[in-house]
């Protein structure tokens, strides 16, 4: 065999060790279990947050906050890995009776949004039509979460990634609302 029919044998093998590697690195990775995402109590805060023009899929818009009821207003982005890992959880709070939930994107357009969440009844997802409304909320990091009482007022910000099924970030949710 001569030099030239060697280096290319040499090089299908390496391509083939690296492929094998490369594959079994992402079967493990894919049968892990999700990391645990922090439990570090919300900050209570008392402030109002801006009027915020939120627009839908099919192009309506919303504005938020609104009176009356409690709101957990969600901050992230479809590139941020830790957002990613807590949206089901956040969106699987949409279903209780008791507080609204607005999942406020940041990306530029519905099609990353559409790619990672799908089809399904998103409604609570919302872009925001303001580019500068990471500045208007005091956003440095995503994710970032407001639990906004009935009253109108931010009573409690949670910064960084939760579990929002697990029973310490649920009694946060309903506890009382603290007084102004």
């Amino acid at each position: 065999m001569n030099r030239t029919a060697c280096w290319v044998v040499a090089i299908f093998i390496l391509q083939a060790v690296f492929t094998g590697i490369y594959v079994l690195v992402e079967d493990q990775r894919a049968k892990s279990p999700a990391p645990l995402l922090p439990a570090e109590p919300p900050r209570r805060v008392d402030t109002v947050i801006p009027s915020l023009n939120l627009r839908r899929r099919d192009g309506s818009t919303l504005k938020v906050p609104q009176r009356g009821r409690r709101t957990l207003i969600h901050v992230w982005a479809s590139w941020c890995p830790p957002c990613r890992a807590e949206l089901p959880g956040l969106l699987e709070l949409a279903r209780e009776p008791a507080l609204d939930v607005v999942a406020i994107a940041l990306d530029e357009s519905w099609v990353e949004v559409t790619r990672l969440l799908g089809d399904s009844d998103n409604s609570n997802v919302f872009l925001a039509n303001d580019p500068h409304i990471e500045r208007l909320l005091g956003i440095r990091n995503l994710p970032v979460t407001f639990l906004v009482a009935d009253t109108g007022r931010t009573i409690l910000r949670f910064d960084g990634a939760r579990d929002w099924t697990s029973p310490r970030v649920r009694d946060w949710l309903e506890g009382p609302t603290p007084p102004p």
